[in-house]
């Protein structure tokens, strides 16, 4: 627990002399999920994104906002990882599915960034992909309806 703690400073500090790195942000929040600290991880993606975007304000909506692109993905493949884990905080602590979560943060995304066609892509490509794996809710042979029809839904506003 020492040891943690520790490396919880650290990381504190690295975010406080670069505000703006996605790998710095990331890794902290991706050591905390190690640790079984998933609550606290999304807390640090959020942190993390807010500073980030903040910096970013002047962007034409195109994606070319750097880094947090590399942010955004990392919070993704997070929630993606915590669907396999058997961790009681992952869904105790957000009231939510894995994919409602991802769902969550694809939104964020394509409403902060509506001109950017790969997260459009993205996002539907990830409805088609799971084909149901992470809604608890889906059954065997409507999953992958009820899954291209949200892609399509995806491709269609996008």
């Amino acid at each position: 627990l020492g040891e943690i703690e520790r490396v919880r400073v650290i990381y504190q500090k690295y975010v406080e002399a670069y505000p703006y790195s996605a790998l710095a942000w990331g890794g902290w929040a991706s050591m905390e999920g190690k640790v079984g600290e998933a609550k606290r991880a999304r807390k640090i993606f959020e942190i993390g994104l807010g500073v980030m975007e903040d910096s970013v304000e002047g962007v034409d909506g195109t994606g070319n906002v750097g880094e947090v692109d590399v942010l955004y993905k990392m919070y993704i493949d997070f929630e993606l990882a915590q669907a396999d884990v058997d961790d009681e905080d992952a869904g105790a602590s957000a009231g939510t599915s894995a994919s409602t979560r991802v769902r969550d943060i694809y939104e964020r995304l394509v409403g902060k960034y509506p001109l950017a066609v790969k997260y459009w892509v993205a996002f539907a490509q990830f409805e088609v992909e799971n084909m149901g794996r992470l809604d608890e809710e889906a059954k065997d042979g409507e999953a992958g309806v009820q899954c291209v029809e949200r892609a399509r839904e995806v491709y269609k506003r996008g």
